[in-house]
């Protein structure tokens, strides 16, 4: 979303109101947390409070589907000014002295209305030789959830096609992995492309497998005896 700042906040906002299932903000550690908060906009109602911010500079707050157009990290009105460190009856009331912002570094909305994790084909193709070695492709998952998302991999092998995938996939918080998948082609698979549809926590994609036969066979060259049209025979040279 876009970024906007001012002295006393840090907003991101959205394109458009989506369900918000949780808000994750980094900033700079020191004294200038303790007042901050993490707010989210409902459209037709305004700002509401989901929590305050840590002052280890990192907070993750819950939203619960939420459906806001913008989230920012705040400095509340009524704790943007702090009594002054000292008071004396003998002298004129001081200035109130002016809190300090927090400097977020990121401020990252997760949303209710995507999927737990996109899944994508590292390669769309690949070749394996029939009756040949296994061939291995990756299966990348990127999370789409502020906790890690487990599930399974699974593949939709057509005849002719086997295929081995873990039988547990994590996918750390935010982050991606890659998920190994072996395509082997048996020797009586009939050359060819085959189509093996991938799927992750309702996402699917499809691999092209195209087999051809093995190339291979017998070394006749080692058993072979060597010979040419240019060998010489006995009636070489000529007589004269």
């Amino acid at each position: 979303g876009k970024v906007t700042k001012d002295a006393h906040s840090y907003t991101v906002r959205l394109a458009g109101p989506r369900p918000v299932e949780a808000v994750t903000a980094l900033a700079e550690p020191g004294a200038a947390l303790s007042e901050a908060v993490v707010e989210a906009h409902v459209p037709g109602e305004g700002w509401r409070a989901l929590g305050k911010l840590s002052p280890s500079g990192f907070t993750q707050t819950a939203a619960k589907g939420l459906r806001a157009d913008a989230v920012r990290v705040t400095v509340p009105e009524a704790a943007r000014t702090a009594p002054p460190s000292y008071l004396s009856p003998t002298l004129p009331p001081s200035p109130a002295v002016v809190a300090g912002s927090p400097q977020v570094h990121a401020l990252v909305p997760w949303f209710g209305d995507e999927p737990a994790a996109t899944l994508d084909l590292t390669h769309g193709e690949t070749d394996a030789e029939i009756g040949g070695e296994s061939q291995r492709v990756a299966a990348r998952l990127a999370g789409r959830r502020p906790v890690e998302v487990k599930g399974k991999l699974t593949a939709k092998a057509p005849e002719g096609i086997e295929v081995r995938v873990p039988k547990q996939t994590t996918v750390p918080r935010g982050s991606r992995t890659d998920v190994p998948v072996d395509i082997t082609v048996p020797a009586d698979t009939p050359a060819g492309e085959y189509e093996v549809p991938l799927t992750f926590g309702g996402q699917e994609s499809t691999l092209t497998v195209r087999a051809f036969p093995r190339t291979g066979g017998p070394d006749l060259a080692r058993t072979a005896k060597a010979s040419s049209s240019g060998d010489e025979t006995p009636d070489f040279p000529a007589s004269a």
